[in-house]
């Protein structure tokens, strides 16, 4: 992978300016505009005798950044709350997070059926739509102003149940994919201990507040900067080596930081990181999508959004409410969970190198697209829809 240089820079970071600037300008989210000006700017951009869009080659430095900010995002996010208050709603999560990932991983599951009659590619296709992207959700909930929402703190304990889920599927699925026989239960065994972990560390997060308090009790915001970003980079790379997502160990840091007294400080300190990398992810994203492989994927995409679209608010809704969540703040959850990432444009990969039909790529990297388009239109106007909604029963009855 080559390396970048100041010239690849200067377009990249122009490409996520103007996606902004366009997304505040036009008031709206800026995440599908960067995924597209990715897309349209990268190693798959249009090339002819005349125009050659294809501007900027993956990097090792871009990927980095990519990855800082999806790191960022969502340790920021993670300042926001508190892991305490996220502790006391697991009895409820276990039930109604459990319901929520189970029912969109069977409806993952008839839907790859129905569209591939293949188990490999059922399995695969549960994969992709049934995990939210935790980096989509994040970037909604800070661009919509939502984090002082009753309901935020149930999202974001969705997006941690769901990588508990996420890890025994992946070990469950590659050791389907890649493992003789005789190594397939060491790769459930390293899900199954993945999981555990994510659990241990929420736990046991909260009891080192007294040292974290201490460890960040500095003088000047450059050393409490610069030891936190280190105290990041270090739960970040544990978290990998075990199994757990990155974006995961980045969340639940801040929430465990957020107990601290120095909560305001690093919201502070850490929020022009956010800003600058953040959309350095999407673009990247973007920049993996190769939109010439569309056309045949299609109608399996465009099936595949619309059933996650309506199975998702369905079973978003279902689960708030067993949550203790009612009306608008129960319809937000499905709205806010919507989206699909790079999660999903992985799993495909895996199951295309495993065997699985070669459509599943450009399968998910449309589904992918089109709902980075359609997520943030649900999410920004989910009071209208959910006004709308509430009086269909009262029309037909009238009817």
């Amino acid at each position: 992978m080559p390396e970048v240089g100041f010239g690849g820079l200067v377009i990249l970071f122009l490409g996520v300016s103007v996606a902004i600037l366009l997304a505040r300008r036009t008031r709206f989210c800026s995440i599908p505009l960067l995924i597209f000006l990715g897309a349209f700017l990268g190693p798959h951009a249009p090339q002819t005798t005349f125009i050659n869009l294809r501007l900027l080659e993956p990097t090792e430095s871009m990927a980095l950044m990519a990855k800082l900010g999806l790191i960022f995002l969502l340790f920021h996010l993670g300042l926001e709350f508190s892991v305490t208050r996220l502790l006391e709603k697991v009895p409820v999560l276990a039930k109604s997070g459990s319901l929520y990932v189970g029912l969109n991983f069977l409806r993952g599951l008839l839907l790859g059926w129905l569209l591939f009659r293949s188990g490999l590619d059922s399995w695969a296709i549960a994969g992709i739509t049934a995990f939210s992207s935790s980096a989509i959700v994040a970037r909604l909930l800070v661009e919509l102003k939502r984090t002082a929402n009753p309901e935020t703190e149930y999202i974001l304990g969705l997006l941690v149940w769901e990588d508990i889920f996420v890890a025994l599927y992946l070990a469950f699925f590659s050791a389907l994919l890649f493992s003789p026989p005789e190594g397939r239960w060491l790769r459930l065994l390293g899900g199954v201990l993945a999981a555990a972990g994510i659990l241990a560390i929420l736990l046991g997060g909260r009891k080192l507040k007294p040292c974290l308090d201490r460890l960040l009790d500095l003088k000047h915001g450059e050393s409490v900067l610069v030891t936190t970003f280190a105290l990041l980079l270090l739960t970040v790379y544990l978290c990998s080596r075990v199994g757990i997502a990155e974006g995961v160990g980045a969340l639940v840091l801040g929430m465990i930081l957020a107990e601290t007294r120095h909560a305001k400080l690093l919201v502070s300190l850490f929020a022009p990181l956010k800003d600058l990398l953040g959309g350095v992810f999407f673009f990247v994203v973007g920049m993996g999508i190769d939109y010439r492989h569309f056309l045949p994927a299609t109608d399996k995409a465009v099936l595949a959004a619309l059933v996650t679209v309506l199975g998702n608010l369905v079973v978003g809704w279902l689960s708030a409410y067993l949550a203790g969540y009612r009306g608008r703040a129960a319809f937000n959850v499905g709205a806010t969970m919507m989206a699909r990432g790079e999660f999903a444009i992985i799993i495909a990969g895996l199951a295309v190198e495993g065997g699985a039909s070669s459509l599943l790529e450009p399968v998910a990297a449309l589904y992918v697209f089109l709902l980075a388009l359609v997520s943030p239109l649900l999410a920004r106007h989910s009071r209208r829809i959910y006004s709308f909604l509430s009086k269909v029963p009262a029309l037909f009855g009238r009817a």
